[in-house]
């Protein structure tokens, strides 16, 4: 679809909403956004990746932008949250001794 074309699409789908709704289409659309950023850096489209992530139902069916699939990143270890609690409590640490 052309970008114009979605555009418009977008606009109209706005114009119907109530408040309350368009504020949910707006939320959906600003945390969709890094997604399609990621995707579209490692050579997808990111319009794609993202619908397909978001209309899955599974919560862990993530992107991996390294590979190119659709995965649980945290059992695929791409995402280690103990590894960034740990290093933000080295960060802390640094600024501490300074």
């Amino acid at each position: 679809m052309h970008p114009t074309l979605a555009c418009i699409k977008s606009d109209a789908i706005k114009d119907s909403l109530e408040n309350d709704e368009e504020k949910g289409y707006n939320l959906e659309r600003t945390l969709s956004y890094p997604l399609k950023l990621i995707a579209k850096t490692a050579g997808a489209n990111g319009s794609v990746v993202s619908e397909k992530v978001l209309s899955n139902d599974n919560p862990k069916f993530k992107y991996n932008a390294g590979m190119g699939e659709y995965e649980d990143l945290m059992a695929a270890v791409i995402i280690d949250p103990t590894k960034v609690s740990f290093r933000g409590k080295q960060l802390l640490q640094m600024r501490l001794c300074v």
